[in-house]
């Protein structure tokens, strides 16, 4: 019975090890937009119990959620050339044990939200209710038009506004302000860089996004005018909400230089470039939300 139970303990423990480093890329994007608020509430330095409290209770609802994803996906991963590689897709983990991380992660980051203040764990609770009916098959939120596009948004408001509560207990606009550059950041560049090589599968799947009804070259206008956006919002407001001008300076220089070197993907596909381009934005917006936490601290120059 002993040998049993340790059995079944050392399978999950290694099918989590498996399917968290699949999907790490995810959840330390989810971890990371709670963490920048939470930092720039504090204004670089904020009480340590509930900024970790935040952090690890997102850590867990993001890997619940990705992991039921994956779940529901399996079958479809298996046709995808990108995602057939994918460990529930290939086998080498039970589905039994990916349910098993769902339902245990879910309940370790909810259980540590609910020791936060009602509010924050109020828009934890909400990060996750949404992330799931997203994949949720009675539901499916992903299969309605837009919904991909604008779930991704959301979450990063959700985010702001659950680190704003957890540190402060009340709304911080410089926070919700970086969560709604965050926001336009993701909707801006999903089409074009991220959704681009599921195309097929979300088809197969009867989604209907941007990347689906967008052509090429209206896909890279549409980041273009994102990162456009990013500059001349951040620029008009950054003083406003208690940021130096490190943060105008960092988005508007970072983003002349990102727009130019997308601007050859505007002759057509390429997907090597966009490969390249995928890690260019992501170094060019994790450098300007680094920044934007130092510019908030008023570090005299």
């Amino acid at each position: 019975m002993c040998g049993d139970v340790e059995m079944n303990v050392n399978s999950l423990f290694n099918s989590a090890r498996i399917l968290i480093r699949s999907r790490l890329q995810y959840i330390f994007i989810w971890t990371w937009a709670i963490t920048v608020p939470c930092l720039i509430v504090g204004r670089g330095f904020p009480p340590l119990l509930p900024t970790f409290k935040a952090i690890f209770s997102m850590i867990f609802v993001s890997i619940s959620v990705y992991i039921y994803n994956d779940l529901i996906d399996n079958e479809l991963d298996k046709q995808n050339k990108v995602k057939s590689d994918r460990p529930l897709a290939t086998g080498r983990v039970l589905t039994t044990d990916a349910m098993n991380l769902v339902y245990l992660s879910a309940i370790i980051g909810i259980a540590i939200g609910a020791t936060l203040n009602i509010q924050a764990f109020g828009f934890i609770l909400l990060f996750y209710v949404l992330f799931t009916v997203y994949s949720w098959p009675p539901i499916h939120l992903k299969k309605r038009f837009l919904m991909k596009e604008i779930i991704i948004m959301s979450g990063n408001i959700i985010n702001a506004v659950a680190a704003s509560y957890a540190v402060a207990g009340e709304i911080v606009p410089s926070a919700l302000f970086m969560g709604g550059l965050a926001a336009i950041f993701c909707i801006s560049s999903q089409p074009a860089l991220w959704d681009t090589t599921d195309i097929e599968v979300d088809r197969l799947q009867g989604m209907k996004t941007l990347a689906i009804l967008l052509g090429w070259r209206a896909k890279m206008a549409f980041l273009s005018l994102g990162v456009l956006a990013l500059m001349v919002v951040t620029s008009l407001f950054y003083s406003n909400l208690g940021f130096n001008f490190l943060l105008p300076l960092s988005v508007v220089i970072g983003g002349v230089f990102f727009l130019g070197y997308t601007l050859p993907l505007y002759r057509g596909y390429d997907e090597a470039k966009v490969l390249t381009s995928k890690k260019a934005v992501i170094g060019y917006w994790t450098i300007c939300q680094i920044v934007s936490i130092f510019s908030i601290m008023n570090i005299p120059f």
